[in-house]
């Protein structure tokens, strides 16, 4: 993968904006070869990481950043919120639900979930079957 990411999202953290996550993912899943199934499941997996991240909170006045990279059969995403106001917000669960742990583990190929010091983030990787 190259060391810039292709696509960079930076948009207030309110869930109306995860959609714009979810057709960028749907966009470079089909640049990277990708076959239908795995863009729809890359397409579930952002929208699962990407709410983890925001939670319910709905604040515009709070920020994420989602990147994007794409190679020939494989997409890396990741995800971090941004500036201050989130190591007090409400609505934020530390750590992803088992329901949430179950869908990613049957959709990615790897992925992972921090929080540190009022710092969210996620990393996904998207393989192609073929």
């Amino acid at each position: 993968m190259s060391s810039a990411p292709d696509v960079e999202l930076r948009m207030p953290a309110v869930a109306a904006n995860i959609g714009l996550t979810r057709l960028v993912a749907a966009a470079l899943g089909s640049q990277a070869d990708l076959v239908i199934e795995d863009i729809d499941e890359l397409r579930m997996a952002v929208d699962e990481l990407c709410y983890w991240l925001i939670g319910s909170a709905d604040v515009a006045t709070r920020e994420f950043l989602v990147t994007f990279s794409a190679t020939p059969g494989s997409v890396h995403v990741q995800g971090c919120t941004l500036g201050d106001g989130w190591q007090d917000a409400s609505g934020l669960d530390r750590d992803l639900s088992a329901l949430s742990t179950r869908i990613l583990e049957a959709l990615a190929d790897e992925y992972s979930c921090t929080w540190s010091e009022g710092t969210r983030a996620f990393s996904l990787l998207k393989l192609s079957r073929s």
